[in-house]
Protein backbone atom coordinates (compact mmCIF):
# COMPACT_ATOMS: atom_id res chain seq x y z
CA UNK A 1 0.00 0.00 0.00
CA UNK A 2 1.09 3.59 -0.62
CA UNK A 3 2.66 5.33 2.40
CA UNK A 4 3.69 1.95 3.86
CA UNK A 5 7.46 2.28 3.79
CA UNK A 6 7.97 1.07 0.24
CA UNK A 7 10.26 4.03 -0.48
CA UNK A 8 12.44 3.23 2.50
CA UNK A 9 12.65 -0.43 1.53
CA UNK A 10 13.49 0.44 -2.08
CA UNK A 11 16.25 2.80 -0.96
CA UNK A 12 17.68 0.18 1.37
CA UNK A 13 17.63 -2.42 -1.40
CA UNK A 14 19.34 -0.03 -3.81
CA UNK A 15 22.06 0.71 -1.22
CA UNK A 16 22.49 -3.03 -0.73
CA UNK A 17 23.12 -3.54 -4.45
CA UNK A 18 19.63 -4.40 -5.74
CA UNK A 19 19.49 -1.88 -8.56
CA UNK A 20 16.20 0.03 -8.59
CA UNK A 21 16.51 1.72 -11.98
CA UNK A 22 18.44 4.60 -13.57
CA UNK A 23 15.59 7.10 -13.48
CA UNK A 24 13.42 7.17 -10.35
CA UNK A 25 11.08 9.76 -8.87
CA UNK A 26 11.17 11.16 -5.32
CA UNK A 27 9.30 8.06 -4.12
CA UNK A 28 12.07 5.83 -5.52
CA UNK A 29 9.73 4.54 -8.23
CA UNK A 30 11.34 3.77 -11.60
CA UNK A 31 9.54 5.97 -14.13
CA UNK A 32 9.09 3.22 -16.72
CA UNK A 33 7.43 0.81 -14.30
CA UNK A 34 5.29 3.61 -12.90
CA UNK A 35 4.13 4.57 -16.39
CA UNK A 36 3.40 0.97 -17.38
CA UNK A 37 1.38 0.41 -14.22
CA UNK A 38 -0.63 3.59 -14.71
CA UNK A 39 -1.42 2.80 -18.34
CA UNK A 40 -2.37 -0.79 -17.54
CA UNK A 41 -4.72 0.20 -14.73
CA UNK A 42 -6.27 2.94 -16.85
CA UNK A 43 -7.03 0.50 -19.67
CA UNK A 44 -9.01 -1.55 -17.15
CA UNK A 45 -10.66 1.66 -15.88
CA UNK A 46 -8.78 1.83 -12.63
CA UNK A 47 -6.00 3.79 -10.95
CA UNK A 48 -4.18 3.71 -7.63
CA UNK A 49 -7.18 5.17 -5.80
CA UNK A 50 -9.64 2.79 -7.47
CA UNK A 51 -7.47 -0.30 -7.91
CA UNK A 52 -8.56 -3.19 -10.11
CA UNK A 53 -7.04 -6.44 -11.31
CA UNK A 54 -6.19 -5.56 -14.93
CA UNK A 55 -7.58 -7.91 -17.56
CA UNK A 56 -4.89 -9.82 -19.48
CA UNK A 57 -5.96 -8.12 -22.70
CA UNK A 58 -5.11 -4.79 -21.04
CA UNK A 59 -1.60 -5.80 -20.03
CA UNK A 60 1.21 -3.66 -21.40
CA UNK A 61 2.81 -5.08 -24.53
CA UNK A 62 6.54 -5.32 -23.86
CA UNK A 63 9.10 -8.11 -23.65
CA UNK A 64 11.19 -8.95 -20.61
CA UNK A 65 14.35 -8.04 -22.54
CA UNK A 66 12.98 -4.64 -23.55
CA UNK A 67 11.91 -3.82 -20.01
CA UNK A 68 15.25 -4.97 -18.63
CA UNK A 69 17.13 -2.79 -21.12
CA UNK A 70 15.05 0.26 -20.16
CA UNK A 71 15.68 -0.37 -16.46
CA UNK A 72 19.45 -0.24 -17.00
CA UNK A 73 19.32 2.29 -19.88
CA UNK A 74 21.51 0.18 -22.15
CA UNK A 75 19.36 0.42 -25.26
CA UNK A 76 19.59 -2.65 -27.48
CA UNK A 77 23.30 -3.27 -26.83
CA UNK A 78 23.50 -7.08 -26.66
CA UNK A 79 26.92 -7.07 -25.01
CA UNK A 80 25.79 -4.86 -22.14
CA UNK A 81 22.62 -6.90 -21.72
CA UNK A 82 24.68 -10.06 -21.56
CA UNK A 83 27.02 -8.54 -18.97
CA UNK A 84 24.06 -7.43 -16.84
CA UNK A 85 22.25 -10.75 -17.12
CA UNK A 86 22.87 -11.81 -13.53
CA UNK A 87 23.04 -8.35 -11.95
CA UNK A 88 20.60 -8.11 -9.00
CA UNK A 89 17.81 -5.64 -9.65
CA UNK A 90 14.23 -4.84 -8.80
CA UNK A 91 11.66 -2.08 -8.60
CA UNK A 92 8.91 -0.82 -6.37
CA UNK A 93 5.51 0.68 -6.98
CA UNK A 94 2.49 -0.03 -4.76
CA UNK A 95 0.47 -0.46 -7.97
CA UNK A 96 2.39 -3.70 -8.42
CA UNK A 97 -0.09 -5.09 -5.90
CA UNK A 98 -2.61 -5.30 -8.72
CA UNK A 99 -0.41 -5.55 -11.82
CA UNK A 100 1.92 -8.25 -10.47
CA UNK A 101 0.49 -11.12 -12.60
CA UNK A 102 1.52 -9.17 -15.71
CA UNK A 103 5.11 -9.00 -14.50
CA UNK A 104 5.25 -12.58 -13.30
CA UNK A 105 4.49 -13.67 -16.85
CA UNK A 106 7.61 -11.77 -17.95
CA UNK A 107 9.72 -12.68 -14.92
CA UNK A 108 8.38 -15.99 -13.54
CA UNK A 109 11.33 -16.41 -11.15
CA UNK A 110 10.87 -13.01 -9.53
CA UNK A 111 11.13 -12.68 -5.77
CA UNK A 112 8.29 -10.64 -4.29
CA UNK A 113 8.31 -8.74 -1.01
CA UNK A 114 5.16 -7.24 0.50
CA UNK A 115 5.67 -4.52 3.13
CA UNK A 116 2.75 -3.76 5.43
CA UNK A 117 2.32 -0.72 7.67
CA UNK A 118 -0.26 0.01 10.36
CA UNK A 119 -3.41 1.04 8.51
CA UNK A 120 -4.12 3.87 10.89
CA UNK A 121 -0.75 5.43 10.15
CA UNK A 122 -1.31 4.98 6.41
CA UNK A 123 -4.71 6.69 6.59
CA UNK A 124 -3.24 9.66 8.45
CA UNK A 125 -0.25 9.87 6.13
CA UNK A 126 -2.42 9.90 3.00
CA UNK A 127 -4.50 12.74 4.38
CA UNK A 128 -1.42 14.69 5.42
CA UNK A 129 0.25 14.23 2.02
CA UNK A 130 -2.93 15.45 0.32
CA UNK A 131 -2.02 19.02 1.27
CA UNK A 132 1.64 18.82 0.20
CA UNK A 133 2.48 20.89 -2.86
CA UNK A 134 3.58 18.77 -5.81
CA UNK A 135 1.89 15.61 -4.56
CA UNK A 136 -1.29 14.01 -5.85
CA UNK A 137 -4.33 15.82 -4.47
CA UNK A 138 -7.72 14.16 -4.38
CA UNK A 139 -10.78 15.13 -2.36
CA UNK A 140 -11.36 11.51 -1.35
CA UNK A 141 -8.06 11.44 0.54
CA UNK A 142 -9.46 13.89 3.07
CA UNK A 143 -11.57 11.01 4.39
CA UNK A 144 -9.81 8.79 6.93
CA UNK A 145 -12.40 6.08 6.30
CA UNK A 146 -11.68 6.11 2.56
CA UNK A 147 -7.95 5.92 3.22
CA UNK A 148 -8.29 3.08 5.70
CA UNK A 149 -10.50 1.01 3.40
CA UNK A 150 -8.06 1.61 0.54
CA UNK A 151 -5.32 0.23 2.79
CA UNK A 152 -7.46 -2.86 3.40
CA UNK A 153 -7.86 -3.46 -0.34
CA UNK A 154 -4.13 -3.29 -0.98
CA UNK A 155 -3.10 -5.39 2.01
CA UNK A 156 -5.66 -8.12 1.32
CA UNK A 157 -4.74 -8.27 -2.37
CA UNK A 158 -1.05 -8.35 -1.60
CA UNK A 159 -1.46 -11.05 1.02
CA UNK A 160 -3.27 -13.27 -1.50
CA UNK A 161 -0.03 -13.78 -3.42
CA UNK A 162 1.38 -15.71 -0.48
CA UNK A 163 -0.71 -18.65 -1.67
CA UNK A 164 0.63 -18.69 -5.24
CA UNK A 165 4.23 -17.36 -5.23
CA UNK A 166 7.04 -19.48 -3.83
CA UNK A 167 9.59 -16.67 -3.36
CA UNK A 168 7.19 -14.42 -1.46
CA UNK A 169 7.94 -12.59 1.80
CA UNK A 170 5.81 -10.30 3.95
CA UNK A 171 7.36 -7.87 6.42
CA UNK A 172 5.99 -5.15 8.67
CA UNK A 173 7.27 -1.61 8.29
CA UNK A 174 7.40 -1.23 12.04
CA UNK A 175 9.83 -4.16 12.26
CA UNK A 176 12.10 -2.44 9.74
CA UNK A 177 12.03 0.75 11.80
CA UNK A 178 12.89 -1.27 14.90
CA UNK A 179 15.75 -2.90 12.97
CA UNK A 180 14.38 -6.23 14.10
CA UNK A 181 17.06 -8.86 13.58
CA UNK A 182 14.54 -11.62 12.89
CA UNK A 183 13.02 -9.66 9.99
CA UNK A 184 16.43 -8.60 8.66
CA UNK A 185 17.56 -12.23 8.70
CA UNK A 186 14.39 -13.26 6.86
CA UNK A 187 15.15 -10.72 4.12
CA UNK A 188 18.72 -11.96 3.88
CA UNK A 189 17.56 -15.57 3.57
CA UNK A 190 14.80 -14.69 1.09
CA UNK A 191 16.85 -12.57 -1.30
CA UNK A 192 20.46 -12.77 -0.16
CA UNK A 193 20.14 -9.08 0.73
CA UNK A 194 22.02 -7.77 3.78
CA UNK A 195 20.36 -4.54 4.93
CA UNK A 196 22.21 -4.22 8.24
CA UNK A 197 25.09 -2.07 6.90
CA UNK A 198 22.57 0.43 5.50
CA UNK A 199 20.24 1.00 8.46
CA UNK A 200 21.58 4.46 9.36
CA UNK A 201 18.81 5.96 7.20
CA UNK A 202 16.12 4.19 9.26
CA UNK A 203 14.49 6.47 11.85
CA UNK A 204 12.38 5.24 14.74
CA UNK A 205 8.68 6.01 14.39
CA UNK A 206 7.10 8.18 17.07
CA UNK A 207 4.12 6.80 18.95
CA UNK A 208 1.06 8.88 18.19
CA UNK A 209 -2.49 9.30 19.41
CA UNK A 210 -5.10 8.27 16.81
CA UNK A 211 -8.50 9.85 16.18
CA UNK A 212 -11.37 7.81 17.57
CA UNK A 213 -12.68 7.32 14.04
CA UNK A 214 -9.57 5.35 13.11
CA UNK A 215 -9.61 3.36 16.32
CA UNK A 216 -13.21 2.35 15.59
CA UNK A 217 -12.43 1.45 11.97
CA UNK A 218 -9.51 -0.71 13.05
CA UNK A 219 -11.53 -2.46 15.75
CA UNK A 220 -14.04 -3.63 13.10
CA UNK A 221 -11.49 -4.61 10.47
CA UNK A 222 -10.55 -8.28 10.11
CA UNK A 223 -7.63 -7.24 7.93
CA UNK A 224 -6.32 -4.95 10.65
CA UNK A 225 -6.77 -7.55 13.37
CA UNK A 226 -4.66 -10.00 11.39
CA UNK A 227 -1.62 -7.71 11.47
CA UNK A 228 -2.13 -5.27 14.33
CA UNK A 229 -4.43 -6.86 16.86
CA UNK A 230 -2.72 -5.50 19.99
CA UNK A 231 -2.38 -1.76 19.52
CA UNK A 232 -5.92 -0.36 19.51
CA UNK A 233 -5.07 1.79 22.52
CA UNK A 234 -2.34 3.79 20.77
Amino acid sequence: MHRSGTTLLSQLFNAAGIFQGVFRDHNSEAFHFLSINQQTLEKSRGDWLTPVDPKPEDWYDITAEELYAIHFQVGANPQKLKWLKNYPWGWKDPRNTFTLPMYLKLFPKAKVIHVIRNGKDVALSLKQRNSVEGEVVDERLESLAFNFHLWEKYVERGNNYAKTIDSFLEVKYEDLLAKDSVVLNKIKTWGNIDLKPHLSRVKVQKVKAYPQELIDLASRSECYKKWYDKDYSL
